[in-house]
Formats: structure tokens, sequence, C-alpha cells
């Protein structure tokens, strides 16, 4: 199958493991930088799907004249949510969430309607190697209280460098009527997690 990865640590491949290679899925991508380049939704759109994909820098703009997505150049702290999902016909059951927007991840996990929509997988950036567990161990609140399960804890990111260790930066999650799938052990680096998916 000839996908078309792009994310920067192999959400999309992750993503699409997970959900079997699943056609016509749909995907909310908040933080989706540039419209190929590094983006973790770009891939999908060659299995069908469609999607929102929100960012703020408005230098990516002409990035997604190329895209399917519905592309939103604006503060992703100020959207609202529901009437964002409901105006663009978005299912009650999304298949992927990538939440990607730095120390601001958590203030929009908290504005998302987690009781009006469910989302079969999420990656969520935490980034515990600069911030310890602050926006990490909030989001774990979150999102547990919500139903998910945390499948992979702690993704490591090589920093490639001899003076500072790997690093853990993003938590991978399914919502709780995907299991059983059994959960990863935590600290791993994606690649580990896309051999141990097979």
């Amino acid at each position: 199958m000839n996908i078309p990865y792009q994310s920067q640590a192999s959400q999309d491949k992750f993503v699409a493991k997970i959900l079997n290679y699943k056609r016509d899925g749909y995907y909310l991508d908040i933080g989706s930088c540039d419209a190929v380049s590094t983006n973790n939704s770009y891939a999908f759109e060659s299995l069908g799907w469609k999607g929102i994909c929100i960012e703020f820098d408005s230098s990516h703009n002409d990035s997604y004249k190329a895209r399917n997505c519905k592309h939103i150049n604006d503060d992703a702290t100020k959207i609202d949510y529901i009437r964002l999902l409901e105006e663009n016909n978005a299912p009650i059951m999304i298949d992927y969430l990538s939440l990607d927007i730095d120390a601001l991840s958590t203030e929009v996990l908290k504005k998302l309607p987690l009781d009006k929509y469910i989302f079969s997988v999420i990656t969520i950036e935490h980034d515990q190697y600069i911030h310890g567990g602050i926006f990490r161990d909030e989001q774990r609140r979150i999102l547990t209280d919500a139903g998910y399960v945390l499948y992979c804890g702690d993704v490591l990111v090589p920093l490639q460098s001899d003076t500072k260790p790997d690093t853990s930066f993003e938590d991978w999650w399914l919502h709780k009527s995907m299991l059983p799938k059994p959960t990863m052990n935590t600290r791993m680096y994606p690649t580990e997690i896309l051999v141990r998916l097979g």
C-alpha cells in the first residue's frame, strides 16, 4: 500500500496501522503546520479521508491549496469546537485527533466536546522533556475520565545529541471502544511501537 506518510514521528503510520488502513475516515488535526511536510493528517487523504486542519501560522496557508481538508487559519484556543464540527458535518465517531500545539495542547483539549464526540485514536503533545509532567498529567486525567485508554505513554523522540538523552514528547491514546488491543510499554520510540504492531 503506497501511503504518503509525512508525520515527524510516525503518528500517521501508527494511526493507519491501528485502524487497519481504514478508508473514508475523518480527522481533526489541530496544529497541522504545513499541509504536507511533517503533517499528521496528509497521508489519510490518499485513503479517501476528510477532515479539518487548524493552523495558526498563516505562512502555511498557500500549502493547503493542494489539500482536500477544511483548512482554518485561526487561534485553536478561541474556536467553538461544537459549532465547527456541526457546521462541517463531522461524524460523532471521528477516527483521528492530532493535537500538537506545544504548551497549548492541554488548553485546547479542555475545549473539545469529549462528551459529544468520540475520537478513535488520539496523539497529543505534552513535551514532558520541557515542561515535566504539568501538561501530561492533566491531559491524562481529562482523557481517562472521558473514556480513553493510554495506549503508549511518553513516546520518545530522538534528539540526535550526545549530550542529551532521548526524551518523551507525546502520549498516544485509544478510545475504550477500540479495545481489546493490548497497551504498549511507556517510553518507546515510534519505530518500536510500529514493530510491535506488526
